[in-house]
């Protein structure tokens, strides 16, 4: 339908598009008392409701300025009009022009009113307005519907032009894109895709050889893909020297024609004695054979044709043939050896300067002083405002020293790990107490009293261990000692 739009077989109607949609959705109003329509004057007379705006209509319309001929459907009204205007006396020769206007004007004045109190009386449905829009939408997309599309009323023939306009608006700007040419769709008509065809039709680049630099590139770098036959070669740069008329407005240079067509180099090596034999006649000073030629005449595709018939075999083998190959592998029917891989030279691996994994002979850095008096023996490269862990430890209460700021495992105190971990790397020679072990009931020697962390890493441990064993879900009591009952 589209198609048709733009070969200018569909054609909107001469229709106010307001009362066009006005008018559309008197359809979907109950069809009891509605008023007809007033076909007795032109459609693009439809929407004027006064004299005055139908004179002004009459004045600015240039295709017809014959009054009587324009309303004659209304010479029966301008006749009574132009009676009444005489007071009894006999009319002499034609109706003045004036009198079909004034019948005109009443028969729009007389419409409009009743249709208006007749809207307001049956209010629109706004689903079966919904169902009549998407089956005109539907039936635009369809080639077939141009011989229902004579067969609607006007009113909805201007619909499904207005549909099929706006879609080839919104087709030809996103083929234009946000691109350097983005101003033709700002100097067209919102939603009308034959105004902005109109605009690119009289703006498009005329031709030129800047036009064809790519098409001409184009032709530079071709090669013939395998099972191609030189026919249908031919044929592609045919086309592309059709793309290069049209942008360039000029013939394709025949010297770039006659290379990609005879060069062993842009051609299969199945054409490759054909090319020598060219190659050959050229530089005896023989006169280039062109590349077609009528009847039995001479010529480079008669070369290729003869030479294909008599190699048959090998045509066909060359047809079958979709990927590129070495020729010398393929004639001889056997695979090159593999050659050994060599082993890839590793990479020296890259990390941070303090990374003890990658680099263990580094000097250990304790840039964090949270770290460092609470983690002796972690070395930090981070600072102390960007310390996670003492961010985490904010509000945990020390069961050791009572304060606030760091957890048991962290606490610097005398029974800490943090100050037994600095003892021991002061005196390497000192007792220190083995990890506790539980009993088979859960229970410590009765001369281990923990603390709590150290309570909380023995049942750890006793769970790793007997979860090795096979063993899931045991449980253990933790059993706090006053110390004024055991002291």
């Amino acid at each position: 339908m589209i198609g048709y739009l733009i070969e200018g077989k569909l054609i909107a109607p001469n229709l106010d598009e307001t009362l066009a949609l006005h008018l559309l959705l008197d359809d979907s109003r109950a069809p009891a008392d509605k008023p007809d329509l007033p076909y007795a004057v032109p459609l693009r007379f439809w929407h004027a409701t006064n004299l005055q705006t139908l004179n002004t209509l009459i004045d600015n319309d240039i295709s017809n300025q014959d009054l009587p001929s324009l309303f004659e459907d209304l010479e029966d009204n301008a006749l009574e009009i132009y009676q009444e205007s005489l007071d009894g006396e006999e009319p002499d020769g034609d109706i003045p022009p004036r009198f079909y206007t004034q019948a005109a004007a009443t028969t729009l004045h007389v419409w409009h009113t009743a249709t208006k109190a007749w809207r307001k009386a049956n209010p629109s449905d706004t689903s079966k307005h919904l169902k009549l829009v998407s089956l005109l939408t539907k039936g635009s997309e369809s080639a077939a519907h141009i011989f229902e599309y004579h067969m609607l009323p006007e009113y909805q023939q201007y619909y499904v032009v207005t549909q099929l306009n706006a879609d080839l608006w919104s087709f030809l700007t996103s083929y234009i894109g946000t691109g350097k040419h983005r101003h033709l769709i700002t100097e067209s008509l919102p939603n009308n895709g034959l105004d902005l065809l109109r605009i690119l039709d009289k703006g498009r680049i005329n031709p030129s050889i800047q036009a064809g630099a790519s098409i001409l590139a184009h032709l530079q770098t071709i090669r013939m893909h395998p099972g191609t036959s030189w026919d249908q070669f031919h044929t592609i740069l045919l086309e592309l020297e059709d793309d290069y008329f049209q942008a360039t407005d000029s013939k394709f240079p025949s010297s770039l024609m006659r290379l990609a067509l005879t060069s062993k180099r842009r051609l299969q090596s199945f054409y490759e004695p054909v090319c020598k034999t060219i190659e050959t006649r050229e530089a005896v000073g023989h006169p280039d054979l062109p590349l077609t030629a009528p009847g039995d005449e001479l010529s480079v595709a008669s070369l290729m044709a003869s030479y294909q018939l008599q190699n048959p075999d090998l045509y066909q083998r060359y047809l079958r043939k979709t990927r590129r190959t070495r020729p010398d592998a393929a004639q001889a029917h056997m695979a090159e050896p593999k050659r050994p891989s060599r082993p890839r030279p590793r990479q020296p691996q890259r990390g941070k300067p303090n990374n003890r994994r990658t680099n263990p002979s580094s000097s250990k850095t304790f840039n964090c002083t949270w770290c460092k008096k609470h983690r002796p023996d972690c070395p930090t490269s981070h600072y102390e405002r960007e310390c996670r862990i003492k961010k985490d430890c904010l509000r945990t209460a020390c069961d050791i020293c009572q304060q606030i700021g760091h957890p048991a495992k962290f606490c610097p105190n005398s029974t800490g790990r943090a100050h037994n971990c600095e003892e021991t790397k002061q005196q390497p020679n000192c007792h220190v107490r083995p990890p506790v072990q539980l009993t088979r009931h859960g229970f410590a020697h009765p001369e281990d009293e923990l603390n709590a962390a150290e309570a909380q890493r023995a049942i750890k441990n006793a769970h790793d261990t007997l979860k090795a064993r096979g063993v899931n879900g045991a449980r253990f009591k933790v059993i706090y000692l006053d110390e004024a009952e055991h002291s």
